[in-house]
Protein backbone atom coordinates (compact mmCIF):
# COMPACT_ATOMS: atom_id res chain seq x y z
CA UNK A 1 0.00 0.00 0.00
CA UNK A 2 0.90 3.71 -0.19
CA UNK A 3 1.48 4.12 3.81
CA UNK A 4 3.42 0.94 3.57
CA UNK A 5 5.87 2.83 0.87
CA UNK A 6 5.56 6.24 2.73
CA UNK A 7 6.65 4.38 5.80
CA UNK A 8 9.45 2.45 4.15
CA UNK A 9 11.30 5.52 2.22
CA UNK A 10 10.99 7.39 5.51
CA UNK A 11 13.53 4.31 6.93
CA UNK A 12 17.02 5.68 7.34
CA UNK A 13 19.09 2.98 6.36
CA UNK A 14 22.00 4.39 6.34
CA UNK A 15 22.10 5.77 9.65
CA UNK A 16 20.21 2.04 10.95
CA UNK A 17 23.64 0.57 9.65
CA UNK A 18 25.82 2.92 11.30
CA UNK A 19 24.12 2.03 14.82
CA UNK A 20 24.41 -1.35 14.02
CA UNK A 21 27.91 -1.09 13.23
CA UNK A 22 28.02 0.78 16.81
CA UNK A 23 26.27 -1.99 18.76
CA UNK A 24 28.64 -4.23 17.24
CA UNK A 25 31.57 -2.76 19.19
CA UNK A 26 30.00 -2.21 22.41
CA UNK A 27 27.68 -4.89 23.22
CA UNK A 28 29.40 -8.23 24.31
CA UNK A 29 31.26 -10.10 21.48
CA UNK A 30 34.63 -11.64 20.31
CA UNK A 31 35.15 -7.99 18.91
CA UNK A 32 35.50 -6.67 21.99
CA UNK A 33 36.63 -9.14 24.65
CA UNK A 34 33.05 -10.00 25.59
CA UNK A 35 32.10 -6.30 26.62
CA UNK A 36 35.23 -5.89 29.09
CA UNK A 37 36.82 -3.19 27.63
CA UNK A 38 33.73 -1.15 26.91
CA UNK A 39 33.05 -2.07 30.73
CA UNK A 40 36.22 -0.46 32.27
CA UNK A 41 36.05 2.88 29.82
CA UNK A 42 33.05 3.20 31.55
CA UNK A 43 33.61 2.55 35.31
CA UNK A 44 36.25 5.30 34.61
CA UNK A 45 33.68 8.04 33.11
CA UNK A 46 31.03 6.99 35.49
CA UNK A 47 33.13 7.94 38.71
CA UNK A 48 33.54 11.54 37.57
CA UNK A 49 29.69 11.51 36.00
CA UNK A 50 28.49 10.46 39.32
CA UNK A 51 30.43 13.19 41.19
CA UNK A 52 29.13 15.83 39.08
CA UNK A 53 25.74 14.70 39.17
CA UNK A 54 25.69 14.22 43.39
CA UNK A 55 27.40 17.50 43.73
CA UNK A 56 25.39 19.83 41.47
CA UNK A 57 22.91 22.41 43.65
CA UNK A 58 19.30 21.43 43.82
CA UNK A 59 16.23 22.40 46.51
CA UNK A 60 16.71 19.51 49.08
CA UNK A 61 14.17 18.71 51.74
CA UNK A 62 17.20 18.83 54.53
CA UNK A 63 15.43 16.49 56.90
CA UNK A 64 14.77 13.13 55.14
CA UNK A 65 14.20 10.89 58.06
CA UNK A 66 11.70 8.08 58.14
CA UNK A 67 9.04 9.78 60.17
CA UNK A 68 9.00 12.48 57.16
CA UNK A 69 8.09 10.43 54.34
CA UNK A 70 4.24 9.05 54.23
CA UNK A 71 3.56 5.96 51.99
CA UNK A 72 -0.05 5.13 51.00
CA UNK A 73 0.11 1.86 49.92
CA UNK A 74 -3.81 1.66 49.97
CA UNK A 75 -3.99 4.41 47.02
CA UNK A 76 -3.59 2.87 43.39
CA UNK A 77 -0.85 3.25 42.79
CA UNK A 78 0.86 3.59 45.82
CA UNK A 79 1.74 7.16 46.80
CA UNK A 80 4.59 8.75 48.69
CA UNK A 81 4.52 11.87 50.35
CA UNK A 82 7.47 14.19 51.88
CA UNK A 83 5.76 15.84 55.17
CA UNK A 84 8.09 18.70 57.38
CA UNK A 85 9.75 21.38 54.97
CA UNK A 86 11.15 22.88 57.78
CA UNK A 87 15.04 22.78 56.59
CA UNK A 88 14.42 22.95 52.87
CA UNK A 89 16.20 24.56 50.90
CA UNK A 90 18.99 24.28 48.60
CA UNK A 91 21.99 21.68 49.19
CA UNK A 92 24.01 18.72 47.28
CA UNK A 93 21.86 16.64 44.93
CA UNK A 94 23.07 13.73 47.14
CA UNK A 95 22.49 15.00 50.51
CA UNK A 96 19.08 14.08 51.20
CA UNK A 97 20.32 10.59 49.98
CA UNK A 98 23.21 10.48 51.99
CA UNK A 99 21.41 12.36 55.21
CA UNK A 100 18.73 9.34 55.20
CA UNK A 101 21.16 6.91 55.37
CA UNK A 102 23.26 8.36 57.74
CA UNK A 103 20.32 8.54 60.33
CA UNK A 104 18.33 5.61 59.13
CA UNK A 105 18.60 3.45 61.99
CA UNK A 106 15.62 0.90 61.44
CA UNK A 107 12.18 1.85 63.19
CA UNK A 108 11.24 1.70 66.81
CA UNK A 109 8.77 -0.93 67.59
CA UNK A 110 6.69 1.57 68.99
CA UNK A 111 7.36 4.41 66.83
Amino acid sequence: SEERRALYDRVNIPRMMEELEWLCTVLPSPRNAYGAEWVEMQQVDDAGAAARFALKPVFCHNDLVSGNVLVDTAATPPRCQLIDFEYAGYNFRAYDVANHFNNYNGFDEYW
